[in-house]
């Protein structure tokens, strides 16, 4: 996809959106897992002091939400981790994202969730929730502490998390290994504030398994993802 073919939207769509440009790339091994650097003049990112929503357009009057993580508001550059393992608009539109191509998006907004202060933090999520966990970690109080588990079902992706980012959070190959994780950690189960990240279908198992387990509503947020 070039620039130029990137521009082709409708005048509807053009009236109401916004425009960044594409300004890096890096896939992952395997290229799953994609790093996409953005520059979004349009955007103060200065004052931001919770995880925020780039409402992204993949396709014709189609959009995805992908969470800034590394911003820089002096720049207004940011970067996005998005998952195209599973097949979907906007693992599609990822794919074919070149260096320089124009990224349109619809707006910014906040996550309904910000890190609680004073609080023991249990993160679960997957490959599309990195770059929400990422921000998370940025923003979260120095009175809480992080603990969690990552859903990476590449081998070579878990080999590298730890040195790439030096979370405080577990690699796991399956979704299915998340309740046992959970389970193997009373303390957390007992006073732990859950936040549920990443692809819809995991987060809904997720917050009814916590929930089955005695988590109460309050000590549980989420954020949901579609491909």
């Amino acid at each position: 996809m070039t620039a130029a073919a990137n521009t082709t939207i409708g005048l509807l769509e053009r009236t109401v959106l916004r425009r960044g440009r594409v300004i890096g790339l890096r896939a992952w091994e395997p290229d799953t897992l994609i790093e996409v650097d953005l520059h979004l003049p349009g955007t103060d990112m200065s004052g931001w002091d919770e995880a925020q929503h780039i409402k992204c357009r993949v396709a014709s009057y189609t959009f995805r939400d992908y969470t800034a993580a590394g911003w820089d508001g002096h720049t207004r550059t940011c970067t996005l981790y998005i998952d195209t393992a599973h097949d979907g608009p906007g693992s599609r539109w990822a794919r074919h994202l070149r260096e320089g191509d124009f990224l349109y998006y619809a707006g910014v907004s906040r996550t309904p969730h910000p890190p609680a202060p004073w609080s023991r933090v249990v993160c679960l999520g997957d490959e599309s929730s990195l770059g929400h966990i990422l921000a998370f970690r940025q923003l979260l109080p120095r009175s809480s502490t992080l603990y969690g588990a990552m859903v990476l079902q590449d081998a070579a992706h878990r080999s590298c998390f730890p040195d790439f980012f030096r979370l405080p959070m577990d690699s796991v190959a399956s979704v299915d290994a998340l309740p046992h994780w959970v389970r193997e950690r009373p303390d957390l189960v007992e006073d732990g504030i859950f936040y549920v990240v990443g692809g819809a279908g995991m987060v809904r198992r997720m917050r009814f398994q916590l929930g089955e387990w005695g988590v109460e509503p309050a000590r549980i947020r989420s954020q949901g993802f579609w491909s």
